[in-house]
């Protein structure tokens, strides 16, 4: 079952193998995420993120959420989209170095908030 967690480290790790000028990982999780972005907005819960890919939303981070079912994907200022990542889907593996986002893993952007 994939995780808010999996999603957001996944992404941030893709972005920054983009920096280090591999764009193939980004394009295979752009294309698998793609489906998911969706105009059928479910309004972003109150509660503090499950997780937060720091390098999405253009900086602004993407704030990912867990349910029963889905993990929900919200992007600061797109207020009529959101993702909506069925809990069942396997997210693509990155094979590339991702030393410097497993740095961030202390800080918390990839566990539950508290």
């Amino acid at each position: 079952m994939t995780s808010a967690v999996q999603i957001a480290s996944q992404y941030d790790r893709c972005f920054a193998t983009l920096w280090r000028g591999d764009g193939t990982t980004v394009n295979a999780l752009e294309a698998w995420l793609k489906p998911f972005w969706t105009e059928e907005y479910q309004p972003e819960p109150a509660a503090k993120p499950d997780a937060v890919s720091v390098f999405g939303g253009s900086g602004n981070g993407i704030r990912w959420f867990e349910t029963a079912t889905l993990i929900l994907g919200y992007v600061p200022g797109c207020l009529d989209r959101c993702y909506k990542v069925p809990r069942s889907a396997t997210i693509p593996a990155v094979a590339a170095d991702a030393t410097f986002v497993e740095s961030l893993r202390p800080t918390g952007f990839y566990t539950s908030w508290n």
